[in-house]
């Protein structure tokens, strides 16, 4: 792309052929190699019509992984406070 899309980042050509091919592929997550600001990760799902899709950037899924993995009391907080700057 020659710029980003501001509402989505991609854009709209591209999310209506994500969105067709989910006809052929089923899928309930989507996931971008670049961040993703909150409201590109809404308009996105809002796209979807509301389908349950789970829109996730990288940074995202890395914390996920961690928050699923972590096993002390320590960790997990560390964990969902990395979340919650990650979302601020």
């Amino acid at each position: 792309m020659d710029r980003i899309h501001p509402a989505t980042l991609i854009g709209k050509g591209k999310l209506n052929e994500i969105i067709a091919s989910r006809a052929d592929t089923p899928f309930d997550v989507l996931l971008f190699d670049e961040e993703l600001r909150p409201n590109q990760q809404r308009e996105i799902e809002q796209a979807f019509g509301g389908d349950d899709i789970k829109v996730l950037d990288r940074t995202a899924l890395i914390l996920d992984i961690f928050a699923q993995h972590a096993r002390t009391k320590e960790g997990a907080l560390q964990v969902e406070f990395a979340q919650y700057e990650y979302r601020l």
